[in-house]
C-alpha cells in the first residue's frame, strides 16, 4: 500500500505511540497472503521468534 505522506505520517505515529510495534514493508496489492505468502510467513516467523525472545529475557 502506498501511503501519501500524511498518510505515512499517521500510520507512524501509531506505531510509535506503544512499544514493541513496528512497521514492516512489503511490497504487494490488496491481497498480500496470495499475492507474497513466503514473505508473509517469514515477517510473521520473524516477529514470534523476537517476542518468544523477549518473553525469555523477562522470566525470573
Amino acid at each position: 500500500m502506498a501511503f501519501t505522506p500524511h498518510g505515512a505520517n499517521e500510520v507512524r505515529a501509531v506505531v510509535d505511540a506503544a512499544p514493541g510495534r513496528r512497521l514492516i514493508d512489503i511490497t504487494s496489492n490488496h491481497n498480500v497472503p496470495m499475492t507474497r505468502p513466503a514473505d508473509l510467513a517469514a515477517i510473521i516467523l520473524d516477529l514470534v521468534r523476537d517476542r518468544a525472545a523477549a518473553s525469555a529475557r523477562n522470566v525470573d
